[in-house]
């Protein structure tokens, strides 16, 4: 059945004030994202936020909890009795009000819950009946569909755009923590990996750095990259002290600094990838690591991470990719990207999944008849 278009004066609507898990950082009812690398410590900065939640202590910066209240966490990554619960308790944490989710298959078996319809609905009751004000997914990558290319917008929009009415149905706050890419961009907007999607759906969104003041100390910097929903905050630091409950490490706030989501993206670029042509040998490397990709694709995804077209095409010529024809030569078709083979030998795509091959090609209109897998892959 077809959907009738309504009108909608925006006189009628109605004017809501932003509601704010940490005032002026977090807003609640919204989807937030922090970027950073492995190990800095962005899971223990989210189980400090939950511990705030679950007690109603203030924020780090002195600001005012509110009510206790209760939040969930998805966490792919760590092991819950060795590593979650004592980074809680070293946190502080109400553990009776936080809590753990599985999806359980019916042979018992439990699966992490991914970011699909039939979950969200399950999670809608939990939210609503545990009154849960944060939800963390650590990593995000991990809670996305199996099979689901996240360095494409549409299947990223289409995943999160749920997830963001479900937190704005509810007014939890929907944390979602990346890694960084492998070939980062001078623009910190586009650091986190995956689709630029992911930035473009979040009202708030963050960059985790060690700060380069003190690399030696333990010292990081949250460095603000987002805000829609009020004024662009300052970036504080923090430290990760160990000689909380467990010996684990907590947080304890270090203030406001001078450094800028920009300023530590460029530091990052030069301490981990050198100059232009390396990122962009990075960059290419990794984006057809499993398999072909459409060149307009690829030249769209090099834009979002500040390449230059005459350096990604040197950054072509030196891993030796070539362009090949999807489809019958003589017949109209997008032009694919792929590694040579010496290059893509040991990630070569095992027939088992030609098949999900077959639905990405599909992504780019071709006739699917006319693609032969094996022929791309070889």
């Amino acid at each position: 059945m077809t959907a009738r278009l309504e009108v909608v004066r925006f006189a009628d609507v109605e004017t809501k004030e932003t509601a704010w898990l940490w005032p002026g950082l977090i807003p609640a009812g919204a989807f937030v994202l922090i970027d950073g690398d492995p190990g800095l410590g962005k899971s223990t900065l989210a189980a400090d936020l939950a511990a705030r939640v679950s007690t109603g202590r203030p924020m780090l910066d002195g600001s005012s909890g509110g009510a206790p209240r209760s939040a969930i966490f998805f966490s792919d990554e760590d092991d819950r009795s060795r590593t979650i619960r004592p980074r809680l308790e070293a946190a502080g944490a109400d553990l009776a009000r936080v809590f753990a989710v599985d999806a359980r298959e019916p042979d018992g078996i439990c699966l992490p819950a991914q970011i699909i319809p039939t979950n969200l609905e399950q999670l809608r009751e939990i939210i609503l009946a545990h009154d849960v004000a944060l939800v963390v997914y650590d990593p995000m990558v991990a809670y996305m569909p199996d099979g689901l290319d996240t360095n494409r917008d549409a299947n990223v929009r289409k995943v999160l755009s749920p997830l963001v009415r479900l937190a704005e149905e509810t007014g939890c706050t929907i944390l979602g923590l990346r890694h960084l890419r492998k070939s980062p961009s001078d623009n910190p907007l586009y650091r986190g990996g995956g689709s630029g999607a992911f930035i473009a759906t979040a009202r708030a969104a963050y960059l985790m750095a060690a700060d380069p003041d003190e690399p030696e100390g333990g010292q990081r910097i949250l460095a603000p990259t987002k805000m829609n929903l009020g004024p662009m905050p300052p970036a504080f630091a923090f430290r990760l002290v160990a000689g909380g409950a467990n010996d684990f490490p907590h947080v304890e706030w270090a203030g406001s600094t001078h450094h800028t989501a920009t300023s530590l993206s460029a530091l990052l670029i030069v301490g981990r990838q050198g100059p232009a042509r390396l990122r962009a040998r990075d960059f290419l490397a990794e984006q057809l690591a499993d398999g072909p990709v459409a060149t307009a694709e690829i030249e769209r995804r090099a834009a979002e991470q500040g390449i230059s077209t005459r350096t990604l095409d040197r950054a072509r010529s030196e891993l030796g990719v070539k362009p090949r024809k999807l489809g019958q030569p003589d017949e109209p078709g997008p032009w694919l990207l792929c590694l040579p083979k010496d290059a893509n030998s040991g990630r070569r795509t095992p027939t088992a999944q030609v098949g999900t091959l077959r639905g990405n090609l599909a992504l780019f209109d071709a006739d699917e008849a006319s693609v032969d897998a094996e022929q791309v892959l070889a």
